[in-house]
């Protein structure tokens, strides 16, 4: 049939054909001398299962061999991720033949995920030199096998490849897993709560917790188990008593040691108690479970033995056991005590009621008006009052009984004031005196009456009650009014005689100045001039205390204020000349202190007008007072003129003034000394306030 359609072929067409099988046999002439020539390492073939590739064993010999002996697997791969080349250890880690993975897609071999992003790293290996990651191959018999990849890209004759090198992790893997198993469990042990210990078949301890090593000590591993002298505790008798434990020696079964060979044959102990001493002398009690150790064949290893320190509830059942004796005894002694005390009420009731009856007759017999009410509203309940208050009232205490107030012709403001009386001590709870006055129509004339009301317990719940009690004070009113009008008489002839003593010395004081003008000569106008200071002091005393609303004391700033300046006028210094400086602290001096001190400032005042400040000076005189916390008044006087001499003695001075000083200062108690000054002089004297 081809013969015949190839005889009517034209021409054109056959040349045509000739063509193209002359360029056929070209290009396999080049392909052949290419082959020969070494430059051709494999080719691919289309066939009924698709393209399969065939490399040349003739290109690839001199590195053949070297890929053939690596323990790794390698691959070559084509952009499209087919495997161009692959090694025998590559066909052994999948589990497949060679020729079946030489023109097969590597990514059939990883789970889609890994596939995804192993095409990544490859794309992204174009980039750089090379990329490596961990990736799960998936052999022939759908088991998944760890490895570590590493990614290279190879460009041969412009044509860019990707080289792969495969490492099986799996024995890696199970290393680590093994050293993660023995770490973990030595963490557990190092962690543990408890007392672990692990023997082998030889009953040698090979595994010890921390708690472990603390009770036994750091020597532990390597002992033998039954040298830790574990003694097992007798069951308690729980049927008679729950919380009695017996102690340890109870019999010779009891004291055996705990001995380790009965788990090595397969036994397992739950819940054995037993005593030990740890390494520092202590008794411990401690709760053992012990169980055999054995292998997934069922050879037995050794034992594990697990032992929980029970000694903090041990010593708490104890100390239940000693409180409930105490508890026992208590109750003992509370029914003792309980009895002892029922004695003692009956006696103090036996004392309440003779009480009660002696309270009651001094109630009735009492002279003064009291009783009990009890509040409503705006009017007062009697409850209970005395006879005294039945016969203020004019009644009887049985007609008094539970009476209102407002009943007994009592009047409304009388009422209401007692109201306000009761109310206030409800609401201070305080007892609330009070006195007042009222008309008394029976005598015709007022009388003062002193009340004192308090509250009292009541029901509970119930209106407020309050106890009062009345007293007539009328006498001592008057007696007290008459005592004030003659204290006032009093006052008023006290307040005279101060004013008439105050107006002789103020006489005597102008006859000394009147007598002053007609002396010339200087000492005997001195003199005078001296006196008339001392008996201005004086009656600047009696002034004050005439003026004062209080008779006995006087102001001591006032005081020394109006004495100073009067000084300054008696010497007749100007105030331009000599300055007065004045601080001194609140404070009231009596009568008795206050002249001397008067006459004391007087003297040493008039020496500084005098002397410290000679052929018209200029200066200034200061007086200073304060009050110590020990209760003693300071008084300073001093000045920055020419000062004293140089042999100044205070203690033998011969002169009037001077001597006038200490005796004044001997009289109110205090002391005179001359106080160190850099300028001028000072005198301190220092008396009890």
């Amino acid at each position: 049939m081809d013969n015949a359609e190839d005889i009517y072929k034209t021409k054109s067409e056959l040349l045509t054909e000739i063509q193209a099988l002359r360029d056929h046999l070209a290009t396999s002439e080049e392909t052949l001398h290419a082959i020969q020539g070494g430059e051709v390492d494999a080719f691919v073939v289309s066939t009924s299962e698709g393209p399969r590739i065939f490399t040349l064993q003739t290109a690839d010999q001199p590195y053949r061999l070297l890929v053939e002996k690596m323990q790794q697997g390698a691959a070559i791969l084509s952009t499209e991720g087919l495997i161009l080349y692959g090694n025998q250890s590559l066909a052994n880690l999948l589990q497949r033949p060679l020729e079946k993975l030489i023109g097969a897609y590597f990514r059939q071999f990883l789970s889609l995920q890994d596939s995804l992003l192993f095409q990544s790293r490859t794309e992204a290996t174009a980039q750089k030199e090379s990329n490596t990651l961990e990736l799960f191959l998936i052999s022939s018999s759908a088991v998944e096998i760890p490895t570590y990849i590493t990614i290279s890209s190879l460009n041969v004759d412009e044509t860019l490849m990707t080289c792969v090198v495969i490492t099986d992790l799996t024995q890696q893997k199970r290393h680590e897993e093994t050293l993660a198993a023995e770490r973990l469990a030595r963490l557990m042990l190092e962690q543990a709560g408890e007392a672990i210990l692990v023997c082998d078949a030889d009953c040698m301890i090979i595994r010890a917790s921390q708690v472990a090593c603390e009770l036994w000590g750091p020597k532990l591993l390597g002992q033998p188990f039954d040298s830790l002298g574990l003694v097992p505790i007798a069951a308690r008798d729980t049927a008679t008593n729950p919380l009695a434990f017996p102690p340890v020696g109870i019999s010779a079964e009891a004291q055996a040691p705990f001995a380790i060979a009965s788990i090595l044959k397969g036994e397992s102990i739950q819940g054995l108690e037993v005593e030990i001493e740890d390494q520092r002398g202590q008794r411990l009690n401690l709760i053992l479970s012990a169980r055999p150790l054995a292998d997934a064949d069922s050879q037995n290893l050794g034992a594990v033995v697990l032992l929980t320190d029970i000694t903090p509830r041990k010593r708490i059942e104890t100390q239940r056991l000693q409180a409930l004796a105490d508890l026992s005894r208590a109750k003992a002694e509370l029914e003792q005590r309980v009895a002892e005390r029922t004695i003692e009420l009956r006696q103090l009731n036996d004392d309440l009621q003779q009480s009660e009856s002696t309270l009651r007759s001094f109630f009735d017999s009492a002279p003064m008006p009291m009783g009990i009410v009890e509040l409503r509203h705006s009017d007062m309940l009697h409850l209970s009052d005395n006879g005294a208050a039945a016969e203020f009232f004019g009644t009887t205490p049985q007609a008094m009984h539970n009476r209102f107030s407002s009943d007994l012709e009592i009047p409304r403001a009388t009422l209401e004031r007692w109201l306000a009386y009761y109310r206030q001590a409800e609401r201070t709870q305080a007892p609330v005196r009070f006195e007042y006055c009222e008309d008394d129509n029976s005598l015709g004339r007022r009388r003062w009456l002193a009340g004192s009301v308090c509250a009292v317990a009541g029901s509970p719940g119930g209106p407020p009650r309050f106890s009062y009690i009345l007293e007539d004070i009328t006498d001592r009113k008057e007696s007290e009014a008459k005592l004030q009008a003659s204290l006032k008489e009093k006052e008023l002839l006290l307040k005279e005689i101060y004013h008439r003593v105050k107006n002789n010395l103020q006489v005597v004081y102008s006859l000394l100045n009147l007598q002053s003008r007609n002396v010339s000569d200087p000492v005997a106008l001195s003199v005078l001039r001296d006196s008339q200071s001392r008996v201005r002091a004086m009656a600047l005393v009696h002034e004050k205390l005439y003026k004062s609303q209080d008779l006995a004391r006087i102001d001591l700033a006032d005081y020394i204020h109006g004495l100073a300046y009067g000084l300054l006028e008696t010497y007749r210094a100007s105030s331009h000349r000599i300055a007065l400086r004045l601080e001194i602290e609140p404070h009231s001096l009596d009568i008795e202190t206050a002249l001397p001190c008067g006459l004391l400032l007087t003297e040493l005042m008039s020496n500084s007008l005098k002397y410290a400040f000679p052929d018209g000076r200029s200066g200034e005189i200061a007086i200073l007072s304060s009050v110590g916390h020990d209760h003693q008044i300071s008084l300073r006087v001093q000045d920055n003129g020419v000062g004293l001499p140089d042999d100044f003695d205070l203690q033998h001075m011969s002169s009037l003034g001077l001597s006038l000083v200490q005796n004044l200062s001997k009289q109110i108690k205090g002391d005179v000394v001359v106080a160190p000054q850099p300028v001028g002089t000072a005198f301190q004297i220092t008396f009890p306030a």
